[in-house]
């Protein structure tokens, strides 16, 4: 039986050729002509012509045909059901995609005479200056409203000398707030802020992302991106006070479900969900016991150095959120370095980096819209340099000439048991 996985990898398989760029126009289109020894041969090589009329030389022609090559014949084994490395298929099938989009063999036709086959195709190119304008856009966002997972009472009362302090409504607010303005420092981020009229209409949006007319949201907010939240835990734990003095710290828990959600030509996809979870044990709450050495602190001056910890906490959800819409972009390769700029955080040697094919987009169960997920992994990258004005990568294990400028990166916290640098087309297990 075909397990579920196996079913998106055939999905991936079978997209080729009829794999289309979505949004931004990121491709070229462009004929060529190439020959071969057989009309597998003479397409690969024409495929590989087109490439090399938009990006140059920075890819081996011999590279790119062959890739072609073994990408058409995996095609068609799949379709014949011989499923054998089909995990190996996918991730050589996806680099291909990343190079060339979608094509139409125009003719193919053999030789009389020299017995060869001639093939003349139209293709839809990748360009890589066009993909890495795409990817550095400025991102139009808004921040909704949060959501209680669960009512609770909002409470701050003094029990047996524990004094609990739950989140309030106020709270939640102004943490959003807090987000908003640490994501809007981003140069790449824009944050729109909602009247309030529509503030109110799609408060529960993070609820029922599925019932939410996205187009008109778009329209009335200015953004294209939305970011929904449902707050699982938000609180600060218990206050220890003898006779009205704090005598011990205060921790906090945070455990926020977030949704990262684009509108797409009218169309609303979700690109991320998470949750982040954070137990703090902030030091300035710790300071707050040593200050009761000189004077007592009243539930009013807690809560003013509770805000303190709220800061920082909406600036780490802010990063948070802020890696998953501006990742680090790869700028160009050089021989088998991959120069890369830093995307909302700077980058440190030995952090690794997967660059993965072209995105899926299947049905989300939970609200029914389109779910995008990343697409098959091409290549493993690590940085070896990492100053303030140029950050160097390495192919560590996959295929060094599917990375090109613009391709997806996600951080990889997986190991990696081989390396192979300048290698020819294969997978990155």
């Amino acid at each position: 039986m075909r397990t579920q996985g196996l079913r998106r990898l055939l999905a991936l398989l079978l997209l080729f050729p009829a794999l289309a760029a979505a949004g931004l126009k990121e491709t070229v289109s462009v004929e060529a002509v190439g020959s071969g020894g057989s009309r597998d041969q003479a397409v690969a090589a024409a495929l590989a012509q087109a490439v090399v009329q938009v990006q140059g030389n920075a890819t081996p022609r011999d590279e790119l045909a062959t890739m072609f090559l073994n990408s058409m014949r995996e095609e068609r084994m799949v379709r014949m059901n011989v499923l054998v490395d089909t995990r190996i298929r996918a991730t050589r099938l996806s680099t291909a995609v990343a190079f060339v989009q979608d094509y139409q063999v125009i003719e193919a036709t053999r030789q009389k005479k020299e017995g060869a086959w001639q093939a003349r195709v139209s293709a839809e190119v990748v360009s890589p200056e066009l993909r890495l304008a795409k990817r550095q856009e400025k991102i139009r966002l808004t921040v909704l409203p949060f959501r209680f997972m669960q009512e609770e009472e909002a409470e701050m009362a003094d029990h047996e000398g524990i004094l609990a302090m739950k989140q309030t409504l106020d709270d939640i607010a102004a943490f959003r707030t807090l987000v908003s303005k640490n994501m809007d420092q981003q140069t790449r981020v824009i944050v729109q802020a909602m009247p309030v009229d529509a503030d109110q209409k799609f408060e529960g949006a993070a609820d029922n992302p599925g019932q939410v007319d996205w187009a008109q949201l778009a329209s009335q907010s200015g953004a294209d991106s939305f970011i929904t939240v449902q707050v699982e835990e938000f609180r600060m734990a218990a206050i220890e006070m003898k006779k009205g003095v704090l005598t011990s710290r205060l921790d906090g828990r945070f455990v926020l479900n977030y949704r990262l959600i684009r509108n797409v030509d009218g169309q609303a996809e979700i690109v991320k969900t998470g949750v982040f979870k954070l137990d703090t044990h902030d030091p300035a709450l710790q300071q707050m016991a040593a200050l009761t050495k000189e004077k007592q602190i009243t539930p009013q001056q807690a809560r003013t150095r509770v805000s303190a910890v709220y800061q920082k906490v909406a600036r780490l959800f802010a990063n948070t959120l802020l890696a998953e819409l501006v990742p680090p972009d790869v700028i160009a390769r050089e021989g088998d370095n991959v120069v890369m700029q830093s995307g909302a955080a700077p980058l440190r040697v030995g952090e690794r980096f997967a660059v993965h094919g072209p995105d899926l987009l299947e049905p989300d169960a939970s609200t029914g819209l389109m779910l995008r997920q990343d697409g098959m992994r091409i290549a493993i990258l690590e940085v070896r340099e990492a100053g303030d004005k140029r950050v160097v990568a390495r192919v560590v294990k996959g295929n060094v000439f599917g990375v090109q400028p613009g391709s997806l990166l996600r951080r990889y916290n997986g190991s990696v048991t081989t390396a192979s640098a300048a290698t020819p087309p294969q997978a990155a297990k």
